[in-house]
This record gives structure tokens, sequence and C-alpha cells, in this order.
């Protein structure tokens, strides 16, 4: 609680009440005392509340605390404090006892001491080698009743304020003295409001301008404090002097001086262009910037630049406020507005040294900040180096270059730098803390290798010799702390709209702020982690994404990505090329790649080039950044054309290879493979995509399948090379499998799965089981080209596995998966009968089921498809109508649902359709698509699929569109058309895919 104060005397009419004052969350309090041994009733209770919350109220509290000396421990008074809390809802009611006051007051030895004396001290504590001092507890005393009293001043305040109308100037002088003097004890807050008072009594005694210096003074550590003008005290204060010291008068209505004499006016009134009134308005505009747009940016630039100008370089705060804009610039999403102002960096040439601390911040600060602009820190090394920069600063300015490095992936430079900060911390007298600097040391070598090195384990050993020195680098650096007070707040982060979100920006603004400034990196990603997710709860993608990739974030980065689309490119084409970020971009890059243009993936290519090198110019080595920059290349390899084509096997050829990560080589044979589908009559995907069926496992069919209609076009060469391989299982073999090609290989393979399957024992229990890898789908993958008969044996021993309670729930999912494959292949008694095998599972497992709880729930979704897939009856198909009708009201489910809806062909219920287009599963509207292909009478459901916000509802109607026959010639000619100009390359390269197919009947 803030200004807490003993409320009246003995004898004055106190209202019941004896201590009054502010709580954290700026309501009034009030509290009852009541210091005699006596047992408290619910009745005394009650009429202590209704004395106040009924009566005079005095200073309107919404909180009562009743403080009673004895022990309270009554059932009926904790209900009694119940009843009340809701009879007056809205007020906050409460009650302490003796154990309570006890309890808090032993965290706290010099309150004790304070009040009750070493002896009570002593015996309650014991001796302890470090006593707390008297001096100690005056402090504490000074929190509990406030500065001015225990310190005994209340009697000059009191003295001054009288004195205020006769003679303001020794008011005046005095008022200084005493918030000199408690602002030397830490009091701030309260020397702000007792220097407010001294500068009304300035203004009456006619020190206008002596007045108008100390706010301007005032507004400056306001504003490098972070706080904003509504906040500042003098504000309105420092706009009526401003009126006064250029129009001669005050304005007519001044409320905080009515009271007071008017004060003469100045002798000269100043000009517009006085370098005071100049730097006043720099400093007004620094509140509107801090919310980093182009246009504050400038304004406050050009409002500092005619303070400058009109008060010279070495003026009173020129140094000081080109320091702010320029770091203003640097927290900023447009840094290139420092860049592109070329006088800022003419500036600091020939700038004088300052001559107080202060000055000498601002100074290492301005040159630190342009130096980041203009990516030039030489200058200031040497500086550094050579005594030319005070010794106490030293270490920042090693610091801040070795940031720089960081950010721009120098790790061999970084090292340098910040083990130089290190040694400059260490034999500086100031209080700069070492602490950032030991966490870059230790973590750099994480940041930019996989593994630890040896340089990284001898930098660690020496940053850990290094004693820290507290907090801050800069005198009064106080943001941070501010900012991290405000943000532990419970649902400070939560969001919201207005005046709300505007002010959590610009807290984490500040926190930004502070960290770049300290070359706090760790401090500086979260800081950046924090806008990111902040702007994207705000919806603001642009802001988010800038954030995502200076914070390393990939979630926010690629949720971003997905709302901006091609926009995403322009927060790329800044972004720092520091590991975490390269990689969080080239993780964007992906996430939009589908749906850029071919100029937009031309452009960026060199880019994804210099991720791929294995032996990079900047100097970092990363498996993960080459991996991430090949997924990029896959996910726009249908964009390039056969101009590309040396470029791109320049890029994925060192890839193609078993020595790499596995993950990058077979992405590698995806751009091929997708190239290939592109253009099926190019030469080099041609040559990749042979090569990699032929030199690597068969796990890379699935990469190769991205080939899509154009692998038909290598069966002759998948024959080929399977019957010249010598095994069974080989990658042309899988293909040919995939394609539906009765290879002899390929039937060997599946009557070799198909006899694995009836192999496989039942009711028979396991003290292991399997939830994941190899299991029963892949025989049904392969024995659909088995003949009839096989076919049929296959799927029996499927149901009997189906059915065991006591195998896993997994492998009894992947049984009836395979059956799904089957089903095409069995007689329609069979299919009946597969039925009713399968149909009561569809609940999922019995209670005497084996039940793994990693997979549970896959049995009853893996029942509903299979099931639509068989069902012939009528009494069949309305049971899996049934079921899917009311899965689609579940989010887990409905995609299933849908799915086993269009397997059922035309079996829908009447509205089904309609209903699958609205819902917000894209997998369901996909579905949907499939279901309209089966039977477009409704053109309009066609129209809007062929519109629908997700791109694979898209892609799975352009793919489909060949079903429709001749009766529906015109509407498909109007949705090619309109789907061949979609936004998303896959999109139109199904289209291209369908052309090329032709056109046959239904």
């Amino acid at each position: 609680m803030t200004g807490a104060r003993i409320y009246g005397r003995s004898g004055q009419a106190q209202h019941g009440l004896d201590v009054y004052g502010t709580r954290r969350d700026n309501t009034s309090a009030v509290y009852q005392m009541r210091c005699r041994r006596q047992e408290l009733t619910p009745a005394m209770l009650r009429k202590a509340v209704k004395d106040y919350f009924d009566g005079e109220q005095p200073h309107a509290a919404t909180s009562f605390q009743l403080c009673w000396a004895d022990s309270v421990d009554d059932v009926a008074l904790d209900d009694e404090l119940r009843k009340l809390r809701t009879e007056y809802a809205g007020k906050r009611i409460d009650l302490r006892d003796q154990r309570s006051f006890t309890t808090e007051l032993m965290v706290n030895r010099l309150l004790v001491l304070r009040w009750f004396g070493e002896a009570t001290t002593d015996a309650v504590y014991g001796a302890f080698a470090q006593a707390p001092t008297f001096e100690g507890a005056a402090d504490t005393d000074g929190l509990l009743r406030g500065p001015l009293a225990a310190s005994y001043l209340m009697g000059d305040l009191e003295d001054a304020m009288k004195m205020r109308g006769t003679d303001p100037g020794r008011a005046a002088a005095l008022l200084g003295e005493i918030a000199d003097k408690i602002e030397a004890k830490g009091y701030r807050v309260h020397a702000a409001d007792i220097r407010a008072e001294r500068r009304t009594a300035l203004i009456a005694a006619g020190r206008l301008e002596e007045a108008y210096r100390e706010i301007i003074s005032d507004l400056e550590a306001h504003v490098d404090r972070a706080g904003s003008l509504l906040s500042f005290p003098d504000y309105r204060r420092l706009l009526d002097l401003r009126s006064a010291m250029t129009a001669g008068a005050f304005p007519p209505a001044t409320p905080r001086l009515a009271s007071d004499p008017v004060p003469d006016p100045p002798a000269t009134s100043w000009p517009e262009m006085h370098p005071q009134i100049q730097r006043a308005s720099a400093l007004l505009s620094v509140e509107a910037a801090r919310d980093g747009s182009v246009s504050e940016l400038t304004a406050l630039l050009e409002a500092t630049s005619g303070f400058v100008e009109a008060g010279g370089m070495r003026h009173e705060g020129a140094v000081a406020a080109m320091r702010r804009v320029a770091e203003m610039a640097l927290v900023s999403e447009s840094p290139d507005v420092l860049a592109g102002h070329p006088g800022l960096r003419q500036f600091v040439v020939g700038l004088p040294a300052g001559r107080t601390a202060a000055e000498e911040d601002d100074d290492v600060r301005l040159r630190t900040a342009i130096a980041d602009a203009y990516a030039d820190h030489d200058v200031l090394e040497s500086q550094a180096r050579y005594g030319v920069i005070p010794q106490r600063l030293v270490s920042v300015v090693h610091a801040r270059r070795a940031r720089w490095h960081s950010w721009h992936a120098k790790p061999n430079d970084a090292h340098r730098a910040w083990l130089e900060a290190i040694q400059s911390a260490n034999s500086s007298s100031s209080r700069e803390d070492a602490g950032d600097y030991l966490w870059a040391v230790r973590s750099i070598d994480s940041l930019y290798r996989e593994s630890g090195s040896l340089d990284g384990i001898e930098y660690g050993r020496r940053a850990q010799a290094v004693v820290p020195r507290g907090r801050a680098l800069f005198t009064d650096s106080q943001a941070e702390i501010s900012a991290l007070r405000e943000l532990s707040r419970p649902g400070r982060l939560g969001g919201g709209t207005g005046s709300h979100a505007s002010s959590v920006g610009r807290l984490l603004r500040r926190l930004l702020h502070e960290s770049i400034i300290r070359a706090d990196l760790a401090g500086e990603l979260e800081a950046h982690r924090l806008l990111a997710e902040h702007y994207q709860r705000e919806a603001d993608p642009l802001r988010a994404v800038w954030h995502a990739l200076r914070a390393g974030d990939d979630s926010v980065a690629v949720a971003a990505a997905k709302s901006l689309g091609a926009e995403t490119l322009d927060a790329l084409a800044g972004a720092p090329i520091a590991p975490w970020s390269t990689k969080a971009s080239l993780t964007a890059f992906r996430t939009v790649g589908d749906v850029l243009t071919r100029e937009q993936v031309v452009k960026f290519l060199p880019w994804i080039r210099d991720c791929l090198r294995a032996r990079p110019i900047v100097g970092w080595n990363d498996n993960e950044i080459r991996d991430r920059a090949m997924h990029a290349l896959e996910a726009v390899a249908l964009q390039l054309a056969p101009d590309d084509a040396a470029l791109v096997e320049e890029m994925i050829d060192p890839y193609l290879n078993l020595d790499v990560r596995q993950s990058t080589m077979r992405s590698a044979v995806g751009v091929a493979a997708r190239m290939l589908r592109a253009w099926p009559d190019l030469s080099m995907p041609r040559r990749v995509v042979l090569y990699a069926i032929e030199r690597f496992p068969a796990y890379v069919a699935e990469d190769i399948h991205l080939a899509g209609p154009a692998l038909w076009l290598l069966v002759g060469d998948l024959e080929d090379i399977a019957n010249r391989s010598e095994s069974d299982e080989c990658t042309a073999v899988k293909l040919l499998m995939y394609l539906g090609v009765p290879h002899p290989k390929v039937l060997r393979g599946a009557r070799a799965r198909a006899r694995a399957v009836l192999d496989t024992a039942t009711q028979v229990a396991r003290a292991q089981y399997e939830v994941s890898g190899p299991s029963h789908q892949p025989a049904g993958v392969f024995g659909r080209l088995l003949p009839v008969a096989e076919v049929a044996d296959l799927a029996r021993q499927l149901v009997n596995i189906a059915c065991d309670g006591l195998t896993s729930e997994f492998d009894r999912t992947q049984a009836i998966l395979a059956l799904g494959h089957l089903a095409p292949k069995l007689s329609a008694g069979q299919r009946d009968s597969l039925f009713n095998g399968i149909w009561p599972l569809v609940n999922g497992l019995s209670p005497r089921d084996v039940d793994v709880p990693l997979v549970r729930g896959s049995l009853s979704l893996a029942v509903l498809r299979t099931a639509a897939k068989v069902a012939i009856e009528h009494a069949h198909i309305g049971e899996v109508l049934r079921v899917a009708h009311e899965w689609l009201l579940s989010d887990s489910r409905a995609g299933t649902a849908a799915w086993a809806i269009v397997d059922l062909g035309n079996g829908e219920a009447p509205g089904t359709l309609e209903m699958l287009v609205e819902h917000r599963d894209p997998d369901v509207r996909e579905a949907a698509a499939a279901l309209w292909l089966c039977d477009p009478s409704n053109p309009e459901i066609g129209r809007r699929l062929a519109r629908d916000s997700e791109t694979d509802v898209r892609h799975h109607l352009a793919r489909g569109l060949k079903k429709l026959g001749a009766d529906a010639q015109e509407l498909r000619d109007e949705l090619e058309g309109c789907l061949a100009d979609d936004s998303s390359a896959d999109v139109r390269q199904a289209i291209k895919d369908v052309v090329a197919a032709g056109k046959p009947q239904r």
C-alpha cells in the first residue's frame, strides 16, 4: 500500500477508522484497529463493516479491513465474513488477527526492531552475525508510514506550504531541500510530488524559465524510464509554461495555479524556434513514436533535428534527444529510417566529450546505435581499446559489437568481442553487469553449432570467473525492471483491445529497448518472442512475423505467414542472418511457398542456395538450416522452370547421398520429383529421380510419389530397375505397387505380406505391445493385386485380428485399414460378412480388451471408414450414415465422418452435401468436394468449392474434375478456367495434370 496515513487523532470524528491509504491497484483502503484482548463475535464484525459501508464512508474506499488484537478461529465468524462479502459485492472485506500479524512480521525483522525494540527482536530471532541497523529499520518505517513522517519532515513541509503565498522563492528552496532528502533515500515518486509543489512556488515567484527547465529535465528522465505522458505529473503545467514563455501570459484557465498569485510575465517572449521550445516538442513526439510506425518515427526525427539545429551540437539535451531517436528506430520494425538520415551520422563527428556521467552515457548509446544502423563498429571499437571511451563504458561498446556480430552470424568475431566485454566489465568500477555477457559466452556455441567445442568450453570457463556487479549497464536504467513488474501482473498479457492492447505493446517495446542498449541478447530474444505473440493476438500478422523471425519462433512465424501469404516476403527481405532467425525465415518461406509467383521464387533462390552451402562464407555451419532450406526449395519446386534446372541441380546434388541428414536427402529427391511433375520432358529431374530409385532405400518412394502422373512415364524404367535388383523390397518395386502394376516382384511382396498376416497368432496375451511401426496395413495395399481367392483368405484373417481383444489397438486398427484397401476385390457376400464382423467395434474397445493409452480411439475411426467402403445393404448404409452424422458434431471425428459419407458413394442423406460444404473443418469441406464430384447436379456448390479459402479443398476439386463427363462439360471448362489461375501452384498443377490426361467420359 502507498500513501498510508493515520486518520485523525483522539477526540476527532474518525467514523471508526484508524488508517487509510491506496492499494497497488489504485483503489482506496481503510483499516479499523482494535488493540484490546477481547473475543470477536459475528455481531461485532457485522457492525464494524456496516458502520463504514452504510455510513458516511470517508475516502470512498472499496476495501475495508478489521484488525483484531486477539486470535480469531471461530467458524461462526468465517460464515459471517462470507455473508458480508456476498451482501457487499464489489467490496473487499478482510479480517486480520494476531496470528496473521505475527506471520507477516516474522519475515521482516526490521519492522519488528523498529516497533518492538531490540529486546523483543533478540528474543524472537536470536543473535545474528550481521544484525540489522536502526537506520535500516527507519527506512522500513518509511515504507509503512511514508518517507516524510519517517524522516521527520512533515513540519518542514507544512512550513513551506504556508510560506508559498508570502515568500514563494523561499518556499521553493525549502521544498527542493525536502525533495532531495527523501530522494536520496530512494523515494523517487514522493520526491516528484514535492518537486511539483516547488515548481508551483517558482512560478508564483515569477521564475518561469527555471520552472520550465526543471520540468523539461524531469520529463527527459520520465521518457527515458519509458513512462507515458499522461502519467507525467507536470504535463499540463509544461504546456501552460510553454504558452506563457511564447505568448507572454498563462492561458486563461490554469486549474493547478488558480489558488496562487498570478505570476509576472517573462521579460522577453521566446520564439517558436527557441531551443527549449524545440526540446519540448522533441520530447512530446517520443510518445507517439513508441509504436514504431514509419510516419511517427519520421516526425520524431524531424522534431529532434529541429531542436539540434536550434540549439547547437552540445546544447543541453541535444545528444540525449538524438540518442532517443536512434534507439527508437532500432527497436522499431522500420530501422531503415535511421540509416536513411544522412545528418545523423554526421552529428557525432567531432562531438565534444560529455561533462557528466549522464552525458557520457548518451554519447556512447548514440554512437552504438549509429554503429548498428550503419554496420560500422570499427571506429567505436578502436576508441574503446585506446581509452577514448570512459572505462566504465568500454564493456558496453564491446558487448554491443558482439551483439551485432551475433545477429550477423559471425561467431568468431562475436567470441572475441564477448571476451573483451567481460574483461572490461571485470576491471570497471561502475555498476555494470557481466551476467548478460556470461549468458552469451556460455550459449554462443550452441547457437551456431550442434555440438560443443573446445573454444566454447574455454570461453565458458573464463566467463565463470567473472564477478557480476548489478544489473544496469547505464546509470539509472530502470525501464526493464518496470516492464518486468508490470508483465508479472496476472492477466497482463491476456490480450485486449484499444488502449490496453496498445499499452501492452509499448510495454514490451520498452523491454526490447532496454535489452538492446544493454546488449542482453537473451532478453532481446525474449522481448521479440513476447512481441510476436502479442501482435499475433492483436491480428497484426506483419508485425508478428517480423518479431517472430528475430525471436526464432517457428510457430508464430508459420501462423503469421499463413495469414499474410506472399506479403511474408517483405519481412523476409530484411531478416537477420543469425542462425535462429534464418531457421525461422526458411520455415516461414516454406509456409507460403505454394502461393508465390515464379518471379518471387527466383528472387529468393540465391538466398536458399547460400543456406544450402556445405561451407557457408559467413562462418556458421548448421545441418538444421540446410534441412529447412531444402524443404523451402521443395515447397516452390512446381514454380521452377527449365531455365532453373542447372541451378537447382547444383543446389541438390551435394545432398543426393546417404552421408547427409536423411530428411535433407529425401527433400532433395522431392524437389526433383515435383519438378518432374511440372516438366515431364525435362531431363534433369528425370535423371535425378531415376538415380534415387536405383540408389536409395525404399522409403524414398514416398518422396518420388510426389511426381504424380509423371510417374507413368517411368514405368518401363521402373520395371527394368526392378528386374535388375536383387531385392523384392527395392524402391522401384514399391513404386510399381503404388501404380498398381502387377510386376512379379510386386506380387511376391504382396504374398509375403499376406503370409505374415496369415501366420499372425490371435487370442494370445503378450508381454509387450507395439504402438507404431510396421503392421498389417501394407498387406492390404499390396494384397489388392492378388487373385480373388487369396484376397478372401487374407480378409478373413484380418477380421480375426481386428476382433481379437488380446491384440493391441494399433495392430487392430491397421488390420481394419488393410480391409478397406481390399474391399473392391471382395464379392457382395464377403463384404456383407466383413461388415457384420467389424461393425460392433465402431464404439471402440470393450472393457476386457487390451488398452494402450498412446493410441486410444483409433480403432473406432478406422471401423467407420472401412465399414462405409464395404456397406452394400440399405440397413448397413443407414447405420453408417447415422453414426457419421453424429460424429460430424465432434471436432475430433468430423473429418472421418465426412470421408465415410464419401466412401458410401451415393448413399448420403438429403442435405448432407450442403452441410459438409459449410463445415468449419477444411478436411470436411475437402470430403464435400469429393462427394460433389460424384453428383455435380448443383453447379453452385462446385463454384463455392472452387473459391474455398483452404488450398487442400481447391486442390482436391481440381484433381477430381476429370470425373465430370460430357453432360457437365461446360461446368468443367468453367471450373478449370477458374482454378487454372488459382493462387496455389499445387492447384494450378493439378489442373495441368487433368488437362494432360484428357477428358474421358464418366
